[in-house]
């Protein structure tokens, strides 16, 4: 149960992305690794959320410079 209700969490933080949502993204991730800590496709989650964040700040950097 504690399994299932840590992916359903991790799916829906992949859902908060794909909104840009990230903080409410990154407090499901933190949810589910709360519950499940050895859960691989939190850890998997945390790394997109990082590198969409890192997207989402150059991406605003190149429209403010044009």
């Amino acid at each position: 149960a504690r399994r299932d209700l840590a992916a359903t969490r991790v799916n829906r933080g992949i859902l908060r992305m794909y909104e840009r949502s990230y903080d409410q993204a990154l407090a499901d991730y933190d949810a589910a690794l709360a519950l499940k800590p050895d859960l691989g496709a939190a850890y998997g989650s945390l790394l997109g959320y990082g590198a969409c964040l890192a997207f989402a700040l150059v991406t605003t950097m190149l429209v403010r410079d044009r």
